[in-house]
């Protein structure tokens, strides 16, 4: 059974609690203006963070053995961090005169930041598993 250390838990719930700020702002926004689309894909952002995180926290759970390409990113992940960077780049382009370009940017790296996070991981993960044969 794969048991999280404490970074993954760290992050897990850093994720986690972004998501719910993220979903509190989206959801206070659509209470005031229940037709703003740039609310709903705000909430579809939340969800898509919180689901990244959880899935982050399951990275060494579902590996396959025969795994051949320890360092390449999983389907799930990679359907996770699509969804986040589209929803993210609605929303910023929609309120992009709220938005000032440092944030921008600061999304942008951590975003693609997310996929190199996993290769990483999984590149050490591989390392230490012991070489059968």
């Amino acid at each position: 059974m794969h048991r999280p250390n404490r970074l993954t838990i760290t992050i897990t719930l850093l994720f986690v609690l972004a998501g719910l700020v993220v979903g509190g702002i989206a959801v206070s926004r659509l209470l005031v203006a229940p037709g703003s689309d740039v609310a709903w894909v705000s909430v579809l952002l939340a969800v898509g963070i919180v689901l990244w995180g959880v899935h982050f926290a399951t990275l060494g759970a579902h590996d396959d053995p025969e795994d051949d390409a320890p360092a390449t990113v999983s389907t799930r992940t990679e359907l996770l961090t699509s969804a986040i960077v589209a929803a993210l780049g609605y929303v910023l382009l929609r309120t992009s005169s709220d938005v000032p370009p440092l944030l921008c940017l600061l999304a942008v790296v951590v975003v693609v930041g997310l996929g190199m996070t996993e290769r990483i991981l999984r590149r050490r993960r591989a390392r230490r598993r012991p070489s059968e044969g």
